[in-house]
């Protein structure tokens, strides 16, 4: 049964206060193999969809902005993300074009409590600096492996920090992009941008 991302946190207080949560996902790479070589083994050797997530910072340095218009006019670096990826070696918080240049990504959203949003990014922003999570990955081959705790790969990262906000998982320790995404279409996930190419 699908949940509705806003009726599932029990709206109670019709003064409440509902925003997005911005989350991308790359569908693959223009560029040679050996580039983004992670993101595209995740992806071979999970479900297909998608090979790499993170999340836009839609407010920075106390002034909001809006990711999905200047995504469309192609202002990538003036875009702000969160993610764990294994080029930078763990979680960093950058512009969209630093580290996903030549990707092509499709921009969904989750509406919930501002209260929530906002303890999700601020635990998001506690884990700069974290190291990638190498065993993790590997462990989608090699299923004996086991996650190192102190550091994360880029699903596991969000999906971890969504369940402490009250979103359910069957599972946050071997959850590939493609993983996150199907489940969160049972919170209405709702597709904001499609196919975009980051060229700059």
């Amino acid at each position: 049964m699908m949940k509705n991302s806003v009726t599932y946190f029990n709206r109670t207080d019709p003064k409440l206060e509902y925003e997005k949560i911005y989350i991308y996902f790359v569908r693959r790479y223009k560029e040679p193999f050996w580039r983004n070589l992670l993101s595209k083994l995740i992806k071979f050797f999970s479900k297909p969809k998608y090979s790499h997530v993170g999340v836009i910072i839609d407010e920075y340095l106390t002034s909001y902005y809006n990711p999905i218009s200047k995504l469309k006019q192609g202002k990538f670096n003036e875009i702000f993300i969160v993610e764990s990826i294994g080029k930078s070696d763990g979680v960093v918080f950058t512009t969209l074009n630093q580290n996903n240049r030549y990707a092509y990504i499709d921009v969904y959203s989750l509406v919930c409590p501002k209260s929530k949003k906002y303890q999700f990014i601020e635990s998001l922003m506690k884990e700069f600096g974290k190291k990638y999570d190498y065993r993790a990955f590997f462990s989608f081959v090699f299923k004996f492996l086991k996650q190192v705790p102190s550091r994360w790969y880029c699903s596991e990262l969000v999906a971890v920090k969504l369940k402490e906000i009250g979103f359910k998982f069957q599972d946050t320790k071997r959850i590939s992009p493609s993983d996150l995404y199907y489940q969160l279409i049972d919170y209405n996930l709702e597709l904001e941008a499609e196919n975009i190419f980051i060229e700059k």
